[in-house]
């Protein structure tokens, strides 16, 4: 056997293609007992029609200047909110931010940033995390600037 037999790698378009509801993404092994159990375990019909045309035209992007441009732009945004020393960000993945406040609480933030028609997600339900995190999606330069200009008037 090899070394890496129970190895399954799974990949999906929700992040960096900002494709979340969609739900694609796919899988590779070499086992194919791990591969037959996966496939009995989903839905045969899990992406209708138009999410699989969807993702064909995603693979066919280039995912290293997709990667650089959400670089740049979370790059941008963390510089444009570093004066605000109430608000904590956590490294992470290349599409979001992780925040943690510590003088106001995710829901008042939430509320906030509602009102200006802008949606984070609230983060005091996720195990291990209290009602001081919060997270942000990057998009594009103008609505992080938007953003950035609602938390610095909190």
């Amino acid at each position: 056997g090899s070394e890496f037999e129970n190895c399954m790698v799974l990949r999906s378009l929700s992040k960096i293609y900002a494709l979340p509801g969609l739900r694609v993404g796919w899988s590779v092994s070499t086992n194919n007992e791990l591969n037959d159990r996966l496939r009995d375990a989903i839905s045969p019909w899990s992406v209708n029609s138009f999410g699989q045309a969807l993702a064909q035209e995603c693979v066919q992007c280039d995912v290293v200047s997709i990667r650089e441009k959400l670089h740049q732009t979370k790059n941008h945004f963390l510089d444009e909110i570093s004066t605000l020393e109430w608000l904590y960000p956590f490294p992470g993945s290349e599409n979001f931010v992780l925040f943690q406040s510590a003088t106001h609480s995710a829901k008042k933030i939430y509320d906030h940033c509602f009102q200006q028609k802008i949606l984070i997600r609230n983060c005091s339900n996720f195990r291990g995390l209290d009602d001081s995190f919060f997270r942000v999606s990057i998009k594009d330069q103008k609505s992080m600037s938007k953003l950035a200009q609602v938390l610095k008037s909190l």
